[in-house]
């Protein structure tokens, strides 16, 4: 607004502020012009461009009632697609290995519809079922689609195997040692059991029934199981094998699991020290015979006297000299570890003579019988075991004399 003064000139301005209700009123019409185009657009944009799929399935649960063990439990799931855009069943999948599902079509379009095919597989199964598949989609809503299979299995007639109890842990066996024991097969089925067979997986292990191999429902039998210690295994895991007319499972398994304890009836050899001398080399031994029978030991490499006798349940010291020819020359290997490991599988590497008198068997009016080997054999309990040296000496050098 402009003033004029007395001489009519206007000597200048004078700003009058503006009520907040005219402020208002200018921000709201600014206001509207701006939101305006933005509703516009996107009332456009929605009715154009974000059209989607819609997955619809009218039953998502079936319910088989109830059914026989082995017969087939099958169904169709009816999906239809009702929204504006195509619907793509990207995934099927069951919670169940016994359920399987797959779609017809994997792409519907508008309207379009499809079934989804479940197998449920009965065989071995009873009581209220309920198992889930579950449809994977782009349906933005509804990302995964639940359908669900329930109803009830009778038990279908026929024998059914149980072994109680089903495993024998051996712990500990000592080689002369024959451990028994037994176990009941037991028909928790419907019509008799009929035992077809009964086999080890070693010779060594021994089943029989101790009793008729029809079994009715309801009863048992008595199967004996005795085991001999193999000395060619120290680690027991073997099994009884036992075939019958079960349906579920026609072979069933007693486990048997352990160790044969070699270490208490056995024979050990451990190297105390070795010496380097010219052109032999002295190993200074220490032997221990914890068996129950004298054992003779000779080393035919090594210059007499090259051998000794091992009453039962002792120990000795023993020193053989052995020429240089006949082991590795470990005297460059400066490494103390290296060195005791290559003595040890030089030693290791001998050939041992060990001769033991063995009685026949208990009873017997035979003769007692020589056994000789290096290693252990099966009818021998013999256990040749390697300590590392605990100590080497290496030969003197020429210029000190000292090691």
């Amino acid at each position: 607004m402009q003033i004029k003064a007395a001489g009519g000139e206007c000597k200048g301005k004078i700003e009058i502020p503006r009520s907040p209700l005219v402020q208002r009123s200018q921000l709201m019409r600014k206001t509207r012009l701006f939101l305006f185009p933005a509703i516009l657009t996107l009332f456009i944009v929605t009715a154009g461009g974000y059209a989607a799929p819609k997955i619809i399935c009218d039953q998502t649960i079936w319910d088989f009632e109830t059914i026989t063990e082995g017969e087939p439990a099958k169904h169709s799931f009816k999906i239809r697609n009702e929204g504006d855009a195509p619907l793509e069943i990207k995934r099927v999948r069951a919670t169940c290995g016994c359920t399987a599902a797959k779609p017809a079509k994997n792409r519907l379009e508008p309207g379009g519809e499809t079934t989804v095919e479940v197998n449920f597989n009965t065989s071995g199964r009873s009581g209220k079922q309920k198992k889930y598949v579950y449809v994977h989609s782009n349906d933005p809503e509804k990302e995964m689609l639940k359908l669900t299979i329930t109803g009830e299995i009778k038990k279908k007639p026929a024998p059914r195997i149980a072994i109680r109890p089903g495993s024998w842990n051996l712990q500990s066996v000592k080689p002369d040692q024959v451990k028994r024991t037994t176990t009941a097969i037991m028909n928790t089925g419907e019509k008799p059991l009929e035992i077809k067979s009964i086999t080890t997986t070693t010779g060594k292990l021994k089943a029989k029934i101790l009793g008729p191999t029809t079994v009715p429902p309801g009863g048992r039998v008595n199967l004996e199981v005795s085991y001999t210690p193999d000395f060619k295994a120290e680690h027991i895991r073997d099994r009884v094998v036992i075939e019958s007319n079960a349906t579920q499972r026609p072979k069933s398994y007693f486990q048997l699991y352990g160790r044969v304890d070699m270490e208490s009836v056995g024979f050990t050899l451990t190297v105390i020290n070795v010496t380097r001398k010219g052109e032999n080399t002295e190993l200074d031994l220490y032997l221990n015979n914890k068996q129950t029978y004298p054992l003779k030991l000779r080393i035919p490499v090594a210059a007499p006297p090259n051998g000794t006798t091992l009453p039962p349940k002792a120990n000795k010291r023993l020193k053989v000299t052995i020429p240089n020819k006949n082991l590795p020359d470990f005297s460059g290997v400066t490494d103390p570890k290296s060195r005791e490991n290559l003595i040890q599988k030089a030693v290791m590497d001998l050939d041992l003579e060990l001769k033991m008198t063995l009685p026949v068997g208990a009873g017997s009016s035979r003769p007692p019988v020589q056994s000789t080997s290096n290693r252990a054999p099966d009818v021998n309990p013999i256990k040749y075991e390697l300590q590392k040296p605990k100590r080497i000496v290496p030969a003197p050098t020429a210029k000190t004399g000292k090691p």
